[in-house]
């Protein structure tokens, strides 16, 4: 006997009895995202976090598709000569990074204005230490530094760009999309292990889903004077803990039919199947 095709609430884009509405207030912020989805994702309407992403976000963009090279829309976004735009991908400096480097070239401009101090000192100008970054730089991210420091408040807004898929399949979307590839990159520092663990077994500790990536960023961003959200941005981690709640409820209900016939195991009983070496985080 054939099961009855589940009705679909439009506005989570869950089924309509584990609708997650009721946990979704939507707020605004001053970056705007923009979520490069694999098609593959974009079906896994149980379990994707992108589509409740922009439930809480209204301003979030979607995309779908398997290379963004062609697409005129994203092309248009990395145009836009009104907002900064990067890529939020493993390797790029941190938005603290670059904040700090901001904040050291102004230092560094002051000196070379007439600081007092610098007018009255002994040392030539060849003798002076530049100011010191972070420390935490690797040559790599050096490039992106040089081209794109950000001032918190008076710089231009973000557009920050997510490949919204697993990391195989994120890696495909970059390899098939050069105009994604000479995008500044930045990366995230998360402190605590995916929550989406329950349900959905990320390849390393510091793995995080998409509605994750996003919330990090954000405080991140809070911290940097690039948003200020305050803690209206938490809704995003508690849509994630109901999503988890519900999928763990039914499948733990042996007399309720679905896709799951046993339990998820606990995390401790799970092993990743990923990376051997740590990357800073996973949008997925």
């Amino acid at each position: 006997m054939e099961r009855e095709p589940r009705s679909t609430c439009w506005g989570c884009w869950r089924p309509e009895e584990a609708c997650l509405c009721a946990e979704i207030h939507p707020f605004e912020t001053r970056t705007h995202f923009v979520l490069l989805m694999h098609p593959k994702e974009a079906r896994l309407r149980h379990l994707g976090t992108g589509r409740l992403t922009r439930a809480c976000i209204p301003s979030t963009s979607i995309r779908v598709g398997r290379e963004f090279g062609s697409d005129a829309q994203v092309q248009a976004w990395i145009d836009d000569s009104s907002r900064r735009t990067f890529l939020l991908y493993p390797g790029g400096p941190t938005l603290a990074d670059l904040v700090s480097e901001n904040c050291a070239r102004e230092e560094q401009s002051v000196v070379a204005l007439g600081d007092p101090v610098a007018e009255h000192s002994d040392e030539r100008p060849s003798q002076r230490q530049n100011p010191p970054t972070t420390g935490r730089l690797h040559a790599s991210t050096s490039a992106h530094l040089d081209a794109m420091p950000i001032a918190p408040t008076h710089d231009l807004p973000i557009r920050l760009l997510l490949l919204d898929a697993t990391w195989a399949q994120a890696k495909g979307l970059l390899l098939r999309s050069p105009n994604l590839q000479g995008l500044p990159r930045i990366s995230i520092e998360p402190k605590e292990t995916s929550r989406f663990n329950r349900i959905r077994q990320q390849p390393a500790r510091l793995c995080l889903s998409t509605i994750e990536s996003v919330h990090q960023w954000i405080t991140e961003a809070n911290a940097a004077g690039i948003e200020s959200t305050g803690t209206a941005h938490d809704v995003l981690l508690r849509v994630l803990d109901e999503l988890c709640r519900i999928q763990l409820d039914c499948a733990s209900d042996p007399d309720r039919p679905g896709y799951r016939r046993k339990p998820y195991k606990a995390e401790d009983e799970r092993v990743p199947a990923g990376w051997s070496k740590p990357r800073k985080f996973l949008v997925g």
